[in-house]
């Protein structure tokens, strides 16, 4: 099951996902808009958890991701872009 929750910034209302295993991840990857934002948190769920004080936190527009057959259930890339010139 993914989860859920309302966010309402001055901006306006966001409904984030999150999956919270691999296969839910996959989910995501699967059904995500052009419009969405993919992030990707580490600290409480990986192999470290909850030893390191920081994370960094990426981010990528959901049109960036990159899923090949040969990937892992919920792994994904982040596609190559060059630069306009």
């Amino acid at each position: 099951m993914v989860f859920y929750f309302k966010v309402q910034p001055e901006a306006g209302d966001y409904t984030n996902f999150m999956g919270l295993d691999k296969y839910e991840n996959e989910e995501l990857i699967k059904y995500g808009f052009m419009e969405d934002i993919w992030f990707h948190l580490v600290k409480a769920n990986s192999i470290q958890g909850k030893k390191v004080n920081n994370i960094d936190v990426v981010y990528t527009p959901w049109s960036n991701l990159k899923k090949t057959p040969s990937m892992d259930v919920g792994q994904v890339g982040r596609e190559s872009r060059e630069a306009d010139t």
